[in-house]
């Protein structure tokens, strides 16, 4: 009955989720030309397309300035930071004046319970929810200044459970095709080393007797075929471990080369050596 009860109550949950998407408002795709470069009014079907011309470009603030501006210390800044959800009561917050900041180089962890808000924070960085009070800050400029787009594009995120596509390895780590072939096998071959390094250090802390050898071999030749460009990742990687899904999560991460990266559970199903060995890199 227990188990019945938490289960439907998790589909609810759900479905009150899939309203809330339904509910949110089509986002404007801003499409910035290139400096000097005049561009007529775009419309595709579907979707609203706004060109930005000289005029409303000045009042975006450049976002690549800013981060080259070595005056600009605070990277992130919340400043009595009041935001609740849809249909929420009137003092049902999800996060109530909160006050931090991250400067250049600085790393810091949210902890909290289950529903406490750290994912919201995230969320609301990257403006998917609207703050009620209080102010944003990215670069020491205020969030409502910059150009979504720009904003998220300089932020690194590692899930829980990252999405893969049903593709190759290759296309999962660069979608777009715009990475060099040499980053990219780069980040592959540390892929192998961590899974290496993983099981020779794990092997050895647990002490195994010599028919384990075999295994730890096993375990190498599966981190080669795993990490070969050509590998054929199935839909939703379901030939792939939740542990592997995290690993190529970090690779995508290193890949991107982004100056502000947030770990949400990001090890949450590898184990401590292995994550270890993930994280260095980022460190």
């Amino acid at each position: 009955m227990i188990c019945w009860v938490a289960e439907s109550e998790k589909e609810l949950i759900g479905i009150e989720r899939i309203n809330q998407y339904l509910d949110n408002e089509t986002e404007e795709k801003i499409e910035r030309p290139k400096k000097g470069v005049q561009v007529a009014p775009v419309q595709r079907e579907g979707e609203i397309a706004i060109t930005i011309d000289k005029e409303s470009e000045r009042n975006l603030a450049d976002l690549d300035q800013l981060m080259e501006d070595p005056n600009r210390e605070v990277v992130i800044g919340f400043k009595s930071v009041y935001l609740k959800y849809q249909k929420a009561g009137k003092d049902s917050y999800a996060l109530k004046d909160i006050n931090f900041s991250v400067k250049r180089g600085e790393k810091i962890a949210l902890c909290g319970r289950t529903g406490s808000g750290k994912t919201t924070i995230l969320n609301s960085l990257l403006k998917f929810y609207e703050v009620h009070k209080g102010e944003i800050k990215f670069y020491d400029e205020d969030i409502e200044n910059l150009c979504k787009q720009d904003l998220r594009s300089h932020i690194a995120v590692i899930p829980q459970f990252g999405f893969m596509y049903e593709a190759t390895l290759k296309e999962n780590l660069d979608p777009y095709g715009i990475i060099p072939k040499e980053n990219l096998m780069k980040v592959l071959e540390m892929g192998k080393e961590f899974m290496r390094k993983a099981a020779e250090q794990k092997h050895k802390e647990e002490e195994k007797e010599e028919i384990e050898l075999v295994k730890e071999g096993e375990e190498k030749n599966q981190s080669d075929r795993i990490f070969d460009e050509g590998f054929i990742i199935e839909k939703g990687g379901s030939n792939l471990s939740n542990g592997e899904k995290q690993i190529i999560n970090f690779m995508r991460v290193l890949l991107r080369d982004s100056n502000v990266v947030f770990l949400d559970e990001a090890t949450s199903n590898v184990d401590p050596v292995t994550g270890n060995h993930d994280k260095r890199p980022i460190n």
